[in-house]
């Protein structure tokens, strides 16, 4: 079932969202897709925000919406981020994940090889749930070390769910 994420007005979401998005605080990106940004506000002690940039309009608004479709089925795993809100009136859209303390990016040759094998592990759940959870089989197609995050205590996330069929 489905958690219904909210969808806030963007003088809601600017009040919700840390004073500043900088590289201080700047978790990971990809050039020209998306940047990730670490940040808390009143409502939650730690929030990561994603920071669509600029796709084609009609491009952009079907992967927006699988994405947040998605997301907001599988949030309540411990393989998937939280998503708690989202705003699609800013020029780039702007998604805010809640859950936990810290995200790194995955940078997988900095880890020791028992490491990776759990990084795997957590991914290989995250994809059998997508597969096995629903009445819809889910098929994640785009997955990339950009579409993984760790927590604080090594968990892997998988993120990015716009190319979902």
């Amino acid at each position: 079932m489905a958690n219904p994420i909210p969808s806030n007005s963007s003088l809601v979401m600017r009040s919700a969202m840390p004073p500043t998005i900088s590289a201080t605080n700047l978790v990971s990106r990809k050039e020209f897709y998306y940047h990730w940004y670490s940040g808390k506000n009143e409502n939650h002690p730690m929030i990561l925000i994603k920071k669509d940039l600029g796709l084609s309009s009609l491009f952009k608004v079907d992967l927006l919406s699988r994405d947040i479709a998605v997301s907001s089925m599988v949030s309540g795993h411990k393989t998937f981020l939280k998503l708690v809100g989202c705003c699609l009136e800013f020029e780039d859209s702007v998604k805010v994940y809640h859950g936990v303390k810290k995200h790194y990016k995955l940078e997988i040759s900095e880890h020791p090889w028992k490491r990776r094998m759990k990084i795997v592990e957590d991914i290989a759940t995250a994809l059998a749930y997508l597969h096995t959870a629903f009445p819809r089989l889910f098929v994640y197609r785009i997955l990339s070390h950009w579409n993984i995050l760790l927590d604080e205590d090594g968990v892997a996330k998988l993120t990015d769910f716009s190319h979902c069929v």
